[in-house]
C-alpha cells in the first residue's frame, strides 16, 4: 500500500472529519473510498471518450444505437453544475 501526504485547506480538513464520523470511517479511509470512486468515473469517462474520438478520427460516424450503448456504460450520476439546464 502506498503512502501520500497531502496539504487541505482546514475547512475541508474539517469537512473530512465531520464526514468520517457520521460514516463511521477514519479520514483514510473516507479519502480512499473518496478518490477510488472519482478515479473510477474519471476512467469509465475516458475510456467512451477514447471510443468516440477514435470512431471521428477514423471518420467514422457513430449510429444512435452505438452512441447510447456507449453512454449506457458510464455510471449514472448526477450532472456537473455547469451542465444543468
Amino acid at each position: 500500500m502506498g503512502a501520500m501526504s497531502i496539504r487541505l485547506p482546514e475547512s475541508l480538513h474539517k469537512d473530512l472529519k465531520n464526514v468520517a464520523e457520521l460514516e463511521g470511517v477514519s479520514v483514510n479511509q473516507l479519502v480512499a473510498l473518496t478518490l477510488a470512486e472519482k478515479v473510477a468515473l474519471l476512467i469509465h469517462a475516458r475510456q467512451g471518450q477514447k471510443t468516440l474520438e477514435q470512431r471521428r478520427e477514423a471518420g467514422k460516424s457513430i449510429s444512435r444505437s452505438e452512441y447510447l450503448a456507449l453512454l449506457a456504460q458510464l455510471p449514472d450520476g448526477e450532472p456537473d453544475p455547469e451542465d444543468r439546464l
